[in-house]
């Protein structure tokens, strides 16, 4: 087995068994241990394991010196009883591992989905991946509301999958030069588009056990749709939009196989199509998928709906989305950005989903592509992950108009970006979306189309 996969398996055991044993008092007190204490644990893991730690510093790990032997004194170190002192060393090990594997999380990436960079997942229990920098999270990483092992790894972080369950996580890394352009600016340019007031949804409903469902099974003006969708994507290249979302819904096979094609045929002008494409989900067979695109055509990830929307055709009658999800939600973890989700819509909305999105799975950027009757729920939300320094980028369509007992009022604003984290050259908080901005109102204008809100976050 390569080191690095035997080094990472260790530290997810590792892991484990501080998690296993560990509470809030003892993070408290490890975070507060006396400079003799830390002296003590360094100069004992030093005698053990001198080509780890030198003069009380981690050392780069060196695949020559990881021999048999080093494996066995390495594990003699977690061999005695999880006691508070015991696991002072391990926590400190830890964290010596982390930067001593720094190199090694640097230069990561995958070319498909992973569950972990450690073998022995189902053993532990632990996906142990590579933490990809994200130029807007706080270096502390939370530690000033958060007290927990996490607060130990720099170059690292994990997942606990007993507190993912039901959902299985799965993560792309996506290759370093992925925002080129927007390092070189300094600038992440993010566009969101409504994409248009023309989408009408075909909906059936049914009555199972009575429990009212509905279900999509046709998006009228399919054709409309296409032919704005192609304005909007000239308005993301006009505006250099490094990621460009669109709205939940409004998809079709038909519609997604001609996208790529265009993308496919990449043009000879110099043209450059966002890095990232949001394209809108397609409803199909209880599923309601969001395929991201990248500049070249290919579905990068596919992200299905996990919560059901409630579509309230009346004030006395209401059906439920009809979904059989596939209980997965796979992470883009991408240098500069940290870790992207999509929660589609109602997801959002779902308290401990979005808890467990941003606290076990450390997102730091948000996508919300959504087709929703009101938007106050959602501006609460997104204003409660401005603590984990996630920023949110969600936006809504000015279709859902066109929904019976949708009230146009309640669309004012079509969307809203959360920039937050550390301090930059933007002013954080919640930027709201306003169709008034576009001169629009009621249904939308008669011939709305390339509608584009920008969004530009720090990025260097």
């Amino acid at each position: 087995m390569n080191v690095f996969r035997r080094l990472s398996d260790f530290m997810a055991l590792l892991i484990r068994n501080i998690l296993n044993h560990a509470d809030e008092k003892f993070y408290e007190h490890y975070s507060a241990l006396s400079l003799y204490r830390r002296n003590e644990i360094i100069g004992q893991l030093e005698n053990i394991l001198p080509e780890l730690i030198t003069n009380g510093h981690s050392a780069k790990i060196s695949v020559s010196l990881c021999s048999e032997d080093f494996f066995s004194r390495l594990n003699s170190i977690t061999q005695g009883q999880p006691n508070e002192q015991n696991m002072q060393v391990w926590v400190t090990l830890l964290s010596k591992l982390d930067i001593s594997m720094s190199k090694y999380a640097e230069y990561y990436s995958s070319d498909k989905e992973i569950r972990g960079i450690n073998t022995n997942i189902d053993q532990t229990r632990i996906e142990f991946l590579p933490r990809v920098n994200c130029f807007w999270e706080h270096s502390s990483r939370g530690a000033s509301h958060y007290n927990g092992l996490m607060n130990y790894l720099h170059y690292f972080y994990y997942i606990d999958m007993d507190k993912t369950v039901p959902y299985e996580i799965r993560h792309l890394f996506l290759p370093h030069g992925t925002f080129e352009k927007a390092r070189k600016r300094k600038v992440l340019r993010i566009g969101m588009s409504p994409l248009s007031n023309q989408g009408v949804l075909v909906i059936d409903t049914e009555i199972r056990e009575d429990t009212g469902y509905f279900s999509v099974s046709e998006v009228k003006n399919s054709a409309v749709l296409e032919q704005t969708f192609r304005e909007v994507m000239k308005e993301f290249v006009r505006q250099e939009v490094d990621i460009g979302i669109l709205p939940e819904m409004l998809g079709n096979r038909q519609m997604q196989d001609r996208f790529a094609e265009q993308l496919v045929q990449y043009p000879e002008d110099g043209t450059e199509f966002p890095s990232l494409i949001v394209f809108p989900s397609i409803w199909e067979a209880q599923h309601n998928t969001v395929p991201v695109f990248d500049e070249m055509g290919d579905i990068v990830i596919q992200q299905e709906k996990q919560h059901g929307f409630l579509y309230p055709k009346s004030k006395r009658e209401g059906y439920l989305e009809d979904l059989s999800p596939d209980r997965k939600i796979t992470l883009l973890h991408c240098e500069g950005v940290g870790r992207i989700a999509i929660l589609v819509c109602k997801d959002a909305l779902v308290t401990e989903y979005l808890q467990m999105v941003l606290n076990v799975l450390k997102v730091t950027l948000l996508i919300i592509p959504s087709f929703s009757t009101g938007n106050y729920d959602f501006q609460e939300v997104i204003q409660s992950c401005r603590v984990a320094d996630c920023c949110v980028c969600w936006i809504n369509t000015c279709s859902v108009a066109n929904l019976e007992g949708a009230d146009p009022e309640k669309l004012e604003n079509i969307g809203a970006f959360l920039r937050c984290g550390r301090k930059s050259g933007f002013e954080n908080g919640l930027i709201p979306c306003e169709r008034k901005t576009r001169n629009c109102n009621g249904k939308g204008m008669q011939d709305c189309g390339h509608c584009v809100f920008l969004c530009k976050l720090p990025f260097g």
